[in-house]
């Protein structure tokens, strides 16, 4: 999906030491294995290998030959918190063909066939809410902020204030990943947070 110079030139470029190899399983698991960049033209040129029977859901009993995950450095994502580390999407191939239980490449298809028959472009705008909690001395899960009581908090400005370290580093990290049309993170439910999301695409 990439030559061999072009995913040199971007592991130069970002200064990229090793990478996460990943796929997808059909259950939505991800999978990597973590390579070192002097290794790129074997990742490039064969994939990064995977017993396919253990790695997940991907229609192989333990008879089923090995996977590969080739990877298309496209997707190649510099991680904002471990710099010297990039993550790159894979397509799953086995003897040499594309595997057809491969999430990746079963979307691709489809999104392909409806571009061409149809004229469309996929593009999503998510949501992504999630809470704050932390484990008690006992191991039982509870609300971070112990202030975190009112009987409305949704948009608490107090709230988010407490959090401002928190929400404004996450808020540089997903931008450098590519999210450059996030409108917003407000306070949701007790213990809840939310972000708003345009065309994010990957």
């Amino acid at each position: 999906m990439t030559s061999l110079k072009h995913a040199q030139d971007l592991v130069k470029k970002h200064g990229v030491e090793f990478f996460l190899c990943s796929f997808v399983e059909l259950s939505g698991a991800p999978k990597a294995k973590l390579v070192p960049a002097t290794h790129l033209e074997d990742v490039v040129c064969e994939g990064g290998g995977f017993a396919g029977f253990a790695a997940g859901e991907m229609g192989q009993g333990p008879h089923s030959p090995d996977i590969v995950a080739i990877p298309d450095f496209r997707s190649l994502t510099v991680l904002p918190w471990r710099k010297n580390v990039a993550w790159v999407a894979g397509n799953v191939h086995a003897e040499g063909k594309s595997w057809p239980h491969c999430p990746r490449t079963i979307l691709s298809n489809y999104l392909e066939r409806v571009r061409k028959e149809h004229g469309y472009i996929y593009k999503t705008g998510v949501e992504p809410e999630f809470h704050l909690v932390t484990q008690g001395e006992h191991g039982k899960w509870q609300i971070a902020d112990k202030m975190d009581s009112l009987s409305k908090p949704c948009y608490d400005l107090r709230a988010l204030h407490r959090h401002l370290d928190l929400m404004s580093t996450l808020i540089k990290y997903m931008q450098e990943l590519g999210c450059t049309r996030m409108r917003m993170i407000t306070k949701m439910p007790i213990a809840s947070m939310k972000l708003t999301l345009h065309t994010l695409m990957r």
